[in-house]
């Protein structure tokens, strides 16, 4: 028989370097909770490491990232209460599939190597034993029949799978090739069987699950009833509350109709405002016009510029009194100059007289209307019905 081969001499120490192993793990696809078995036994707990392969300077931390299950009570006391252990529990969702794990392990019988021990097992031949009955000693006359077993859960009818599997059991044992037929003719009887009473349970009619309508998602009437009537009570708060709704419709519209009052009221005086803003922009219009002949007044004193500014580049290139005559240019440039700034000064008073102008609010008192008399206050520069007191009191007589 081979002998069985120690990967690794026994440790009780945990001090052995032939015993400090680092193995390559691949965690399971799921994210939680995913667990492993040390490949190479049971190992101190304190001595475990493990690392991502592709980062292997990052160490993980136990109570964080992973937990060490399965303690070993007999090592733990032959190595002086030292915790030993032998399965790991990853619990960080964020640790790779592809890690290392590194630890000091026991060693010894827990180390054994798997190779030997199935070609030792080969060896023993204990699947073709042969037993001789005859050599049986204290077996008895009579042998105690089959226990009865239970349904296989509430399907009634499948007793004999259970019969039939010991009998299976008891072929197995024997090894007898005349057995091994029994055991396909067993197997064959358990098919045909298992599919008369699945289609018997298939064809069958009737509830044969024994399900009441909860099972089912439905209600029962008294349950129905009872929804009808909380549906009717809803329906009765919704007309009640229709009716609240209506009255306070009644009284949404006394207050529409006052609205529409005030809105009347309120477009009249736009009506006033929009006739004064026409007004107002007829002397925005004579103010514009103003400002243009200003601004051609401007652009005649920058042709003259231009006009002298020619006239410099001429002299420029003359001789003789060339300098004298930039001098005169010069003096005249200085009056040009003075003379557009009291025109800029002129057009800012004519801009503040007329500002003044129409914020007066009565700046004509001297006109009257020819028909309405009254104070005018816009339009007199161009409204052919205004006329002045001297000429009313003259028709009226009194002048």
């Amino acid at each position: 028989m081979s002998d069985i081969i120690f990967q690794y001499p026994l440790d009780l120490k945990g001090t052995l370097t032939s015993n400090a192993v680092s193995i390559p793990v691949v965690l399971g696809s799921g994210k939680v909770n995913r667990s492993f078995a040390f490949p190479a036994g049971p190992f101190y707990a304190d001595s475990f490491r493990l690392r991502a392969t592709n980062s292997p300077t990052t160490q993980y931390k136990r109570g964080t990232d992973y937990e060490l299950i399965f303690a070993h009570p007999a090592y733990a006391k032959l190595s002086g209460n030292q915790e030993v252990v032998m399965g790991v529990v990853v619990t960080n969702s964020n640790i790779p599939t592809d890690i290392v794990v590194t630890a000091q392990v026991v060693g010894g019988p827990m180390s054994a190597n798997v190779t030997a021990i199935e070609n030792a097992i080969a060896i023993l031949g204990i699947d073709n034993k042969k037993v001789n009955f005859a050599d049986l000693i204290d077996f008895p006359d009579t042998l105690p029949g089959a226990p009865a077993f239970k349904d296989v859960g509430d399907i009634f009818g499948f007793e004999y799978v259970i019969t039939l599997l010991s009998g299976i059991l008891d072929a197995i044992g024997s090894g007898d090739a005349v057995q091994l037929e029994k055991i396909k003719d067993i197997i064959g009887d358990i098919k045909d069987n298992f599919l008369d009473a699945l289609n018997a349970h298939i064809n069958a009619t009737g509830n044969v699950h024994n399900l009441d309508i909860h099972d089912l998602d439905g209600l029962t009437a008294t349950e129905i009833r009872a929804l009808i009537a909380g549906v009717q009570s809803a329906i009765d708060a919704t007309i009640t509350q229709i009716g609240n709704l209506q009255a306070a419709d009644t009284a949404l519209g006394g207050r529409i109709d006052a609205i529409v009052s005030s809105l009347t009221t309120f477009n009249d005086q736009l009506n006033t405002v929009d006739q004064n803003y026409q007004k107002m922009t007829l002397i925005v219009a004579n103010l514009n016009s103003l400002v243009l002949q200003l601004q051609k007044t401007v652009n005649e004193l920058t042709a003259k510029t231009g006009d002298l500014q020619s006239q410099i580049d001429d002299l420029k290139s003359g001789q003789g009194d060339a300098q004298q005559q930039i001098d005169q240019l010069r003096v005249d440039l200085s009056a040009l100059t003075r003379r557009v700034t009291t025109a800029e000064g002129n057009i800012a008073n004519v801009n503040q007289t007329l500002s003044n102008h129409l914020s007066a609010a009565d700046p004509h008192t001297q006109y009257l209307h020819k028909q309405y008399g009254g104070v005018i206050q816009a339009n007199v520069h161009v409204n052919a019905n205004l006329t002045t007191r001297d000429d009313v009191q003259a028709d009226a007589g009194s002048r």
